[in-house]
């Protein structure tokens, strides 16, 4: 049970946190930033709720993995849209 524990919240998690924050990168730099930010919570918000409605195992994984995805876009869009909204002047 502990390795398949350290294996979903390790590398099952991470590597598509990693590869898709590259992705969500460029998206945040070409779309809409404030539909895009919205999509990937409100993805991100449905991936945890059916998480922890599953009894799956399997989907749990997969639902894991979309996560990492999800989740990525997040911070590189806020990053995005804080730029946006505030001069250089009035950020710490």
């Amino acid at each position: 049970l502990e390795n398949w524990y350290a294996l979903l919240v390790g590398p099952l998690y991470t590597i598509p946190f990693a590869i898709c924050s590259l992705v969500a990168g460029n998206l945040a730099l070409k779309g809409n930033r404030k539909n895009l930010l919205a999509m990937s919570i409100a993805l991100s918000a449905s991936t945890l709720t059916i998480c922890s409605l599953t009894d799956s195992f399997e989907l749990f994984v997969g639902l894991r993995i979309l996560e990492g995805c999800f989740s990525a876009a997040i911070s590189p869009l806020v990053v995005a849209l804080i730029a946006d909204y505030f001069p250089v002047s009035k950020r710490t």
